[in-house]
């Protein structure tokens, strides 16, 4: 295989909103507390101004497994909706009965390090791949970056946004909530920790957000969609996806909703509606400090002999192939 180049294009809108105010020299006592008047009701409409002003911003997320950057465009203007400490059941529900309407517009580049990690590698430098090899059937190394299908993406949503907010907390990114419409572009399909040629598209009805204040975090991604590979070697697919995490810092350790969470993902043959990929993760998370959480996640994947066809298939296995998957990370 001859080398890849992956290009990432990150377009970046910083917008800055600066207000100066210009004293004048104090010739009368009357014309001082004018002056003062004047200055204070200007601080006043600068300080409205900037709460509306910020309807398009940039959130930058980094991981080991996955990093984005997006760029959110509030269509109508007008001040984004703040669900506050809402409840997740709230959230929830809000979040399916709004409007189908858009009221905003997504763009984001996203990318997956360790698993890029796991193909160079494979790739590059087999002697260090080798040196995970556990049993004959399990590498440390495979175990850790296998799972995600794709090296990086390209995503447009379409659909509607909240915010989260704590009245005696300063808002931080990544308090968002999502409902709407994703189309995703990719160039290259990670088969086996190695990157083939395939232009693929997808698109997805997503619920999903992560809800960040300093005592945890919580994350969900409900998903249905559809893929198609021009790779005539790889199915094309219909899927339905269920994430949940949680991270309490205040929680107790053993608790199965506030430091827990998994991921299921159940891949059919968009042909023929058959199962041809599970994909299932349990989390546990443990609080070690005021900010700091180790987590520790395991699963498989099992794909279907009849995912892949012609050079790709498999050979010498029958029904399926089977991954078992540990991924340590850290939480800040």
């Amino acid at each position: 295989m001859s080398r890849v180049q992956v290009k990432f294009f990150i377009i970046i809108l910083f917008i800055t909103l600066n207000i100066s105010l210009t004293g004048v020299e104090k010739q009368a006592r009357d014309e001082t507390i004018l002056e003062e008047v004047v200055q204070s009701s200007s601080e006043i409409e600068a300080q409205k101004e900037s709460e509306t002003e910020d309807n398009s911003w940039i959130e930058v997320e980094w991981n080991v497994y996955y990093s984005n950057i997006g760029i959110y465009m509030n269509l109508k203007g007008n001040e984004t909706e703040d669900l506050g400490e809402a409840t997740e059941f709230e959230v929830y529900r809000h979040l399916l009965t709004k409007g189908i309407l858009p009221t905003f517009v997504v763009l984001e580049a996203s990318t997956y390090p360790l698993p890029l990690l796991g193909v160079g590698l494979k790739n590059y430098a087999a002697n260090v791949y080798g040196l995970g090899k556990v049993t004959d059937s399990f590498n440390f190394i495979e175990g850790v970056t296998k799972g995600f299908q794709e090296p990086y993406a390209f995503s447009l949503f379409l659909g509607n946004v909240v915010l989260f907010s704590r009245k005696e907390e300063k808002r931080i990114g990544g308090n968002i909530g999502i409902s709407g419409v994703v189309l995703t572009y990719g160039q290259y399909h990670i088969y086996d920790n190695t990157l083939i040629d395939d232009h693929w598209y997808e698109v997805e009805l997503k619920i999903g957000g992560k809800r960040r204040f300093v005592d945890g975090i919580l994350r969900w991604n409900y998903k249905i969609g559809t893929r198609f590979h021009q790779n005539p070697n790889i199915r094309d697919i219909a899927y339905i996806g269920l994430k949940r995490m949680r991270n309490d810092l205040q929680g107790k350790f053993w608790s199965f909703t506030k430091n827990s969470g998994f991921e299921y993902i159940m891949d059919f043959d968009y042909n023929e509606a058959r199962i041809i990929r599970h994909y299932f993760m349990i989390d546990k998370k443990a609080p070690v400090a005021e900010k700091f959480t180790f987590g520790l996640s395991i699963g498989f994947v099992w794909e279907s002999r009849s995912k892949y066809l012609g050079q790709l298939a498999p050979s010498g296995i029958e029904g399926g192939s089977w991954q078992f998957l540990i991924r340590p990370n850290l939480w800040f």
